[in-house]
């Protein structure tokens, strides 16, 4: 099911000579449905049936490699993506460089994976495959979200992080 989005920001750096590859930077804030299998057969029948009833061909693939979706589902499947996620913390029992609240309330997720897009509406073969897809996402927890001063306090602090991870990756 799609995330409520409700604020999508896109940065894409400037730089973009041949020995850079340059990077882009999402800050998205957004409202995510979670629902088991179960829930999803028993309140969406109609749209999910063929879903949950053939999860296990919808995807084409040659062993382990994914490389089209099923024609039944090629109209709603726009992409795939594979992932290894690893998740970051900085422990709250050891004394760093740092004691600010925002940084050790954040989680940052590295994704390597495989993303496969544009499957063909003849063949449902994948069109396009990045297989060197790495993503890094920052999930701070939330302040108190009727607190104002907080409020703010957390989106400067979000920016100042966005700019500075930024930095670091390029």
């Amino acid at each position: 099911m799609p995330d409520v989005k409700w604020l999508c920001i896109n940065v894409v750096s400037a730089n973009k000579d041949t020995t850079y590859r340059p990077y882009d930077a999402r800050v998205k804030i957004h409202s995510r449905v979670k629902r088991t299998v179960l829930q999803l057969r028993r309140k969406s029948i109609d749209y999910f049936a063929d879903v949950v009833d053939k999860h296990r061909t919808m995807l084409l693939r040659n062993g382990d490699e994914v490389y089209g979706v099923h024609r039944d589902f090629v109209e709603q499947v726009k992409f795939v993506r594979k992932k290894h996620i690893k998740v970051y913390r900085l422990a709250a029992d050891r004394h760093g460089a740092t004691t600010d609240a925002f940084l050790h309330g954040t989680a940052i997720r590295i994704n390597y994976g495989t993303e496969y897009s544009n499957p063909s509406m003849e063949t449902g073969k994948f069109e396009n495959v990045d297989h060197n897809r790495v993503e890094v996402t920052a999930v701070p927890e939330l302040p108190d979200l009727c607190d104002e001063d907080k409020m703010r306090a957390f989106f400067t602090k979000c920016w100042e992080f966005a700019e500075e991870l930024g930095s670091v990756l390029e």
